[in-house]
């Protein structure tokens, strides 16, 4: 039973793979959250009656770290573009809904390459399965894949130091 669980759970990770995450024009790009746009989404502007002071809201936020990297361990090419996402998987029948993402350009360096993801925690349910999925582009080839069910978030999984290992696509 398990071992058809995992089996459904890798061929969904595999076609949520195949599903392009942009499209040609530069409106249908997913957005990916930064740090300074978190940031600035936690501030109101001025009020009159306040006296011109400002109230923070403070948004929720959950933060996921970890590392991308391949087991030679070796530089990758400047340019290599490296995507990650959070992806909850819990349904086999449908492609896997994406959290959160973070797209990073290299100049040279050598793996692994750390990632930070924020995502709504609001968004997160804890009855359900979310994994990470990254994928190394180089013009627009795809290079390496993680291949392997990389679990996060629940279920006892973690949510900072996760390593996600990518394995040359041939």
């Amino acid at each position: 039973m398990i071992r058809r669980l995992m089996l459904i759970v890798v061929a969904a990770l595999l076609v949520a793979a195949c599903v392009p995450i942009t499209a040609p024009d530069a409106e249908s790009t997913i957005p990916v959250p930064t740090l300074a746009a978190q940031e600035e989404a936690t501030e109101e502007p001025a009020d009159a009656e306040t006296g011109g002071e400002t109230e923070e809201i403070v948004q929720p936020s959950g933060v996921l770290t970890g590392t991308v990297t391949h087991l030679q361990r070796s530089a990758l090419p400047p340019g290599s573009v490296i995507d990650v996402q959070l992806q909850d998987v819990s349904r086999a029948d449908a492609a896997a809904q994406v959290i959160a993402g973070q797209t990073i350009t290299t100049t040279g360096e050598t793996m692994p390459i750390p990632f930070t993801l924020i995502y709504d925690p609001a968004q997160i349910d804890p009855r359900n399965t979310y994994a990470l999925r990254a994928r190394i582009t180089l013009d627009g080839q795809l290079q390496w894949i993680n291949t392997e069910h990389t679990g996060v978030l629940t279920r006892g999984a973690p949510m900072t130091g996760v390593e996600v290992i990518v394995q040359p696509v041939r």
